[in-house]
This record gives structure tokens, C-alpha cells and sequence, in this order.
């Protein structure tokens, strides 16, 4: 991805949420120019059998999501974070009328393009809004659905806004990098001495992994929530610059499943969440 122009790693003053929402837009309008100005419509299309995972971490925690949600024809989804649209066609080609949003216009020309070129620009919508103002009608949704965008959000407002928008016994499910330990251990691997060797997974400096009391504030707007963790071994692939062999990866799955199966209480040391909320 490109530079994102501006050197935000102290800040004076805590950023406003505006402030945080033109830094996204600025980052995503560029990145997008940069990586689809010139791309074949080849590239964006999306096979509707197969739930377009961004890289192998994602396939178990985002397969997971998904099977909350099912099934998914006849339904009215709304994609939080749409970006360049995978998710909102692949929806889309699976029977559902789906309308994605996102604070960056120029990620959403590619969303709508993709949308095109895979046949469901009549059935997927897409709106420039934030989590946090989006101003759709209450009752509309029969499913929110994110995948690592949340931590984009003030989490209060947005999970406030969430549930406004969700017909009674809707869902809204959302899969997010957490890390729950104290704060030195979250300021220490963002810290230079680190992140020299190891560079930090962020795109954007405005954004961060969910705390306990991230967790709490997105939460607290609906009747009923569960979480459930994912990755334990897996969270080495932050701390090393290589990707793992998919072979060594499906090794450290299968442990962490027997782990994460077995034996309480190891949340706190997971890497990914999916948070289920459901409505009243």
C-alpha cells in the first residue's frame, strides 16, 4: 500500500473523530487510484462459491462469521467497511440485497465496478458514511456484517447506530484483531524499538486492535452478544516479516483449535474475535 502521507505517530491531543475519518478517506482514495486505476476487470471478479478470503488467516475466523449469517439468500445485508467490495458481491451472487458503505469515494468507484463486472449492480448499493452518522432507516437490516474494520470505529457510536439499524432479531457480526493484555504490552509492540524489525500491520496510524473495553462499549447497544476466539500460535505471524508456508499454517490451526476447545480462558492471548450482537 502507499504512504499514507502524514506522520501521525504522536499526537499532542487525542484525534477528533473527524479528524480520524479524513485521514481513512485520504489513505483509501489514494490506495485505490494506486491499485485498480489500471487493473482488468479480470482481477475483480468474484467467484460466488467461494467466500473471498484475503490471505489463509482469514479463512477460518471469516468462515466462522459468515456461518452466522446463513442462510444468506433473501436477506438485506449491510457490509460496514466495504472497501473494494468483495464481500458486498460475493452476498450479492449468493442472493442477498446488499448495500455496502465506506468513508473513501474512491474505494467505492472500485467497489461499484467489481459490482458490475460480477452482474449484481442491481442488487448491491453503496453509500460514502461512517459507522457512526450513517443515517439509514431504523429497522432496515437483517444483517450488519464487518470483517477487521470495526477497530476503524468509535465503537460506542457505531454499535449504537448498528442496532438502530437492524430489524428486530437481526445480527451483526463483525471479526477483529484483539489484544487484551495491558497497555505497555499494546505500546511496546507499536513502539519504534519494535516495529523497526517488525513493522506494524496497520495501515493507517488512527487505528488499533480491540481492547476488553473496546469490546464492552460495541457491544452494550444490543440485547445479547457472544464472542468467539480465534488464533492463539497464529498471532506469530505479526511478529515475523515472512508469510508462513500454508502447510505450517494448517499445523498451528489445528493446534490452536485443540486449545482454544480444551481449555478456558485464553481470549485474552487470542489474536482474532468474532463478536456476534444480536438485536432486540
Amino acid at each position: 500500500m502507499p504512504e499514507h502521507g502524514h506522520d501521525h505517530d504522536h499526537h499532542d491531543q487525542p484525534l477528533t473523530l473527524e479528524e480520524r475519518h479524513e485521514h481513512e478517506r485520504e489513505f483509501y482514495d489514494v490506495w485505490a487510484v494506486a491499485e485498480f486505476s489500471e487493473a482488468p476487470d479480470e482481477v475483480l471478479k468474484v467467484d460466488g462459491d467461494v467466500i473471498p478470503f484475503p490471505n489463509q488467516q482469514h479463512v477460518d475466523f471469516l468462515t466462522y462469521a459468515i456461518d452466522q449469517i446463513r442462510p444468506i439468500e433473501g436477506k438485506k445485508i449491510l457490509e460496514a467497511g466495504t472497501g473494494t467490495g468483495h464481500l458486498a458481491s460475493w452476498f450479492a451472487l449468493n442472493g442477498a440485497d446488499t448495500t455496502g458503505f465506506d468513508v473513501s469515494p474512491g474505494i467505492l468507484e472500485v467497489a461499484k465496478r467489481r459490482a458490475k463486472v460480477n452482474g449484481v449492480d442491481g442488487t448491491t448499493h453503496f453509500i460514502e458514511g461512517s459507522a457512526e452518522f450513517l443515517d439509514e432507516p431504523d429497522d432496515t437490516y437483517d444483517v450488519i456484517f464487518g470483517n477487521q474494520v470495526a477497530h476503524h470505529f468509535d465503537l460506542e457510536l457505531a454499535g449504537k447506530n448498528f442496532e438502530r439499524m437492524l430489524k428486530p432479531g437481526g445480527v451483526a457480526v463483525f471479526a477483529e484483531p484483539i489484544l487484551f493484555g495491558p497497555d505497555w504490552i499494546r505500546n511496546f509492540r507499536h513502539g519504534k524499538l519494535v516495529t523497526r524489525w517488525i513493522p506494524s500491520a496497520h495501515h493507517t496510524p488512527d487505528e488499533r486492535s480491540f481492547t476488553r473495553e473496546d469490546l464492552d462499549d460495541f457491544t452494550r447497544a444490543f440485547a445479547s452478544s457472544e464472542a468467539v476466539p480465534f488464533q492463539l500460535l497464529g498471532r506469530v505471524q505479526n511478529l515475523v516479516w515472512w508469510e508462513i508456508s500454508a502447510k505450517g499454517w494448517s499445523r498451528l490451526e489445528r493446534i490452536d483449535h485443540f486449545l482454544l476447545d480444551r481449555i478456558p480462558g485464553l481470549t485474552p492471548v487470542s489474536r482474532f474475535l468474532v463478536v456476534t450482537m444480536h438485536a432486540g
